[in-house]
């Protein structure tokens, strides 16, 4: 629940930041498709869930933009690893194979939006992601 909070907050500077000026129209045209995706994943994902799949693709969309961020291969695997375990205590292999398909198509598409945020204000992204890493070592980057 902290690593969520962390990123909710580091997610909050951002917006605050990044909304402040004339990128606030471009960014806003994106907002519905954060809510279409926050809607088409609270069937399968738990709030802890998607905020790991966040913080997830914010490490890779910073990896992708922001120069000295790499992603830590090791803790990347071994989140995904943890979403697959949880599964199998309670599925079958078909419903676990479907749900490993929603929680990769989330995970892109948290990638995807946050690297057009990210593109489209690039210094205030990486700053953010930058007071993100420097706040904790509970994140995805080398």
């Amino acid at each position: 629940m902290i690593r969520v909070k962390l990123f909710l907050a580091s997610l909050c500077i951002f917006s605050t930041v990044a909304h402040a000026d004339a990128d606030q129209a471009l960014l806003d045209k994106i907002n519905p498709a954060w809510q279409r995706l926050d809607e088409l994943s609270q069937p399968y994902l738990t709030a802890n869930q998607q905020g790991t799949v966040y913080e997830l693709a914010f490490a890779a969309a910073a990896a992708q933009i922001c120069p000295g961020f790499e992603v830590d291969r090791d803790k990347f695997v071994a989140a995904f690893k943890d979403f697959a375990d949880q599964a199998h205590q309670r599925m079958s292999a078909d419903a676990h194979r479907e749900r490993e398909r929603e929680l990769l198509v989330f995970y892109g598409t948290a990638v995807g939006l946050l690297s057009a945020e990210g593109l489209l204000t690039e210094d205030r992204f990486c700053s953010a992601a930058q007071a993100a890493k420097e706040s904790s070592d509970d994140n995805y980057w080398k």
